[in-house]
């Protein structure tokens, strides 16, 4: 399974990227205002509960899959999508060791200013949600995703205006 995540900027951890203004507001877009949340459905994490992550699915996407060769599932859309949405935060163990940071595909960096503070794995289906699945595109073109930092938490947004239903999730 091929799933490398990046890590993302974070030296303003409050903006905001409005993609109707294409403007980085500090918080919510004024115009706009903030991005809609799409919510996982609520789980709480258990010690060994392995289906964890897919059980944390929002009721519009599924698991399947992937047309990512090397891996074996991701995530579909089951319905359009209009944007100005957000999904998340990623959910996984938080560790400080930098030693961990490149121990696994599910790990995002969280900075503070343009240093790494710590890291988010998401590598234990059942301590982390269903955004562990999401696969990492194998181009800036295939991706529908983005990933971004707020508040010291890993969210992805939507890079299209409407998500169309039978996308696969794949992020930047």
């Amino acid at each position: 399974m091929v799933i490398n995540y990046r890590e993302v900027d974070g030296l303003n951890d409050n903006s905001m990227f409005c993609e109707l203004c294409c403007c980085d507001w500090d918080g919510d877009c004024p115009v706009h205002g903030p991005l809609k949340v799409i919510q996982d459905t609520k789980v709480p994490p258990g010690v060994g509960d392995r289906k964890r992550d897919v059980k944390t699915l929002p009721h519009f996407f599924s698991t399947g899959q992937s047309k990512i060769s090397e891996s074996s599932t991701g995530v579909w859309a089951d319905r359009d999508l209009p944007a100005r949405h957000r999904l998340g935060p990623y959910e996984g163990t938080l560790s400080t060791d930098r030693r961990q940071v490149r121990t696994t595909g599910y790990r995002w960096k969280i900075k503070k200013g343009d240093r790494v503070h710590h890291s988010v794995n998401a590598e234990d289906p059942s301590c982390s949600n269903w955004l562990r699945r999401v696969n990492c595109a194998r181009s800036e073109e295939e991706a529908n995703l983005i990933p971004f930092q707020h508040r010291g938490l890993i969210y992805f947004r939507f890079v299209t205006i409407c998500f169309k239903f039978g996308y696969s999730c794949l992020v930047s």
